[in-house]
This record gives C-alpha cells, structure tokens and sequence, in this order.
C-alpha cells in the first residue's frame, strides 16, 4: 500500500485499522482530517450527517470499500489498488473501458444498420413515386 500525505491514504488505514461505523469514520474525517475540534463534532452531530457522503460514496461504487452489519472495511480489491479508494484498479479501469467500447461500437452498427433499411425503403418509395409520375404524366399526354 502506498504511504502518503493524502487524505484518502489516511482514511483507507484508518477504516484498515479500526472497521468504523459511519459516524466513526465521519467523526475521525471530521476532526482528524479536516480541523473540526471534538467538542464541536460532539455538540453538532447532527449538522455532519451528510458529511463526505458523496467521497463515501464514490469509494463504495468503485468497490474498494464497503459496510457489513454497519461497520466499514476496504475489500480485498481496495487491499491491492496502489491509486487512491476514488478509483478502480486500472485493470478493472481497462476492463470498464473495453466494455464501454463494445457497446459504442453495437449502438452505432445498429444504427448504420437502422439508416441502410431505412434507406433501402426510402429508395423503394421513390422508385415508385417516379414511376407513378410517370404515368400520371404518360396519361396526361
């Protein structure tokens, strides 16, 4: 793992280290992290209670953290990703992108496919609509 200055990199050995509950965790960012002393955490509990919800969240849908029975632990992907918890380790980062790739590329077939029928029925019409004024304009005669 890593050793740095980030606040992550310190949140990550800290949830390592202790399997925190939500207010745990927000307590320990809250205070250790960000400045706010204890006391003042304690008598404004309730004005922390979407605190770095958002950054929680992102560590969650990336997969390198989780909760069981309310208690926080990195899983073993957040274990073995050298980047930060706020992204996937680049081989999932490459496996996502491939994806994504993949389906870029059906949705456009699929699209040239949709154009080339709908072309094909566009030609159809207009064959007939010439041969109809040919006619119109072969009777009028």
């Amino acid at each position: 793992m890593r050793k740095t200055d980030y606040k992550v990199d310190k949140i990550k050995d800290y949830i390592i280290n202790y399997t925190p509950s939500r207010t745990e965790l927000v307590k320990f960012i809250a205070t250790n992290l960000n400045g706010v002393s204890k006391q003042y955490f304690e008598n404004n509990r309730r004005n922390f209670r979407g605190y770095y919800a958002t950054n929680i969240q992102m560590m969650r849908n990336t997969g390198n953290i989780a909760s069981k029975d309310g208690k926080y632990f990195v899983t073993k992907q957040g274990l073995v990703n050298e980047n930060s918890l706020y992204n996937k380790p680049y081989k999932e980062q490459v496996k996502d992108l491939k994806a994504n790739l993949d389906r870029q590329i059906n949705w456009k077939n699929s699209q040239i496919r949709n154009l080339r029928d709908e072309n094909k029925e566009l030609t159809i019409r207009l064959k007939e609509m010439e041969t109809t004024l040919y006619h119109i304009h072969a009777l009028s005669k």
